[in-house]
C-alpha cells in the first residue's frame, strides 16, 4: 500500500478496494484478462503503478532496497 500512495504523491489518500488510478500508470504486463468477462482487464494482485509516478516512489524504492541489503548477511 505504502508504494500506491508515494505514487501518487498524495500523503492524504488511502487505496480502498474501490479506489481507482488511471491505467497510463502501469504497463500491459501489469494486466490478466477474465475469460468470464469479455474485454474486461483487471490488474493482478502485486502490481504496484510504475508510469509517470510521483518522484517520491523513487525514494521508498531506494530506501527499501538500502534496507533489504543491510539485513544480508555476507560470508
Amino acid at each position: 500500500m505504502k508504494y500506491w500512495v508515494a505514487a501518487t504523491g498524495r500523503n492524504n489518500w488511502s487505496p480502498h478496494s474501490d479506489a481507482r488510478i488511471c491505467g497510463l500508470h502501469f504497463v500491459k504486463n501489469d494486466y490478466y484478462n477474465d475469460i468470464n468477462k469479455a474485454q474486461k482487464r483487471f490488474l493482478k494482485p502485486d502490481v504496484i503503478p510504475t508510469q509517470h509516478v510521483h518522484t517520491t516512489i523513487l525514494q521508498i524504492f531506494e530506501q527499501d532496497t538500502a534496507d533489504k541489503i543491510s539485513e544480508c548477511k555476507f560470508i
